[in-house]
């Protein structure tokens, strides 16, 4: 039952009326037995807002439920609680969450966090969900194995590194410009050093990430801007796409595992200073 009020307009018993309660709460739309069923809206004194479908006085079906402070979900309802397909934003926090839930959780589906400026610029994080748990987590400022971004016929090629006894160097070329990078098994990224990119700046097409990263290698750990580098990269017999790498602040050029994760599996013979890559 609806319970004591302080207005009824229309029917507020079996048709389509507005109910307002002392609090300051307000519901219109329709009513069966003195319950809300099917479409309505009702808004609470605070500002939170439920526009969408009733059955038996409770949200279930379709609806949309905004926050004061701006948060909002829309998708679908189970006796009040969020069920089905639907999508959930967090202004606070710049998160959004779309999929399949249960019981107000996210069960299949995908939540994104975003950076400042939500989904312009700034670091991205996605989690990747399955029967409510988190199975994998993508960032946009790491590399990631897909196998559209591998051009080339061969399954796999083999580098030779430039081998200097206590260290390897490998060569790469961007817009047929080559470069040239330190084979640094210790570093995490894939980063490009402040001289070498003043030199080939103007020459590529990038993308500017506006996220500061920290990288770590063997040699200690520097920070730069990410960059997504939107030209082919060629190495070996293939053309490597989308790869994202940081600009370091120092001399440096390093090929670490952050480049080596756009294959889908990678041997280094050390003796034999080879690099294998596989599509």
């Amino acid at each position: 039952m609806i319970g004591f009020g302080q207005q009824c307009k229309g029917d507020c018993e079996n048709g389509k009326g507005a109910y307002t309660w002392v609090s300051g709460d307000k519901y219109v739309g329709e009513f069966k037995d003195q319950r809300f069923e099917g479409l309505g809206a009702y808004t609470w004194a605070d500002g939170n807002k439920y526009v969408g479908e009733y059955k038996d006085g409770n949200f279930n079906g379709k609806g949309t439920f905004t926050w004061a402070n701006g948060d909002k979900y829309t998708g679908g309802w189970k006796d009040g609680q969020f069920d089905g397909s639907g999508t959930y934003n967090d202004e606070g926090t710049l998160t959004k969450a779309e999929g399949e839930w249960k019981n107000n959780v996210i069960w299949n589906g995908i939540e994104t966090r975003y950076g400042d400026k939500k989904e312009k610029e700034g670091l991205v994080v996605k989690f990747i969900y399955e029967n409510g748990n988190i199975i994998d987590t993508i960032r946009n400022d790491r590399n990631y194995y897909n196998k559209e971004d591998v051009i080339g016929e061969e399954r796999y090629c083999t580098i030779k590194l430039i081998d200097k006894r206590t260290k390897y160097d490998i060569i790469l070329e961007i817009n047929n410009i080559p470069i040239k990078w330190r084979f640094d098994t210790g570093a995490e990224g894939f980063s490009i050093g402040k001289n070498q990119w003043e030199k080939i700046k103007s020459e590529i097409d990038f993308e500017d990430l506006n996220i500061i990263r920290e990288s770590k290698g063997v040699g200690g750990s520097s920070s730069g801007a990410v960059i997504r580098i939107k030209d082919e990269i060629k190495i070996g017999g293939y053309l490597v796409k989308n790869v994202i790498a940081s600009i370091s602040n120092d001399d440096y050029s390093l090929m670490g595992i952050g480049f080596l994760k756009k294959f889908s599996n990678v041997e280094w013979n050390m003796k034999a200073a080879t690099l294998g890559l596989y599509k």
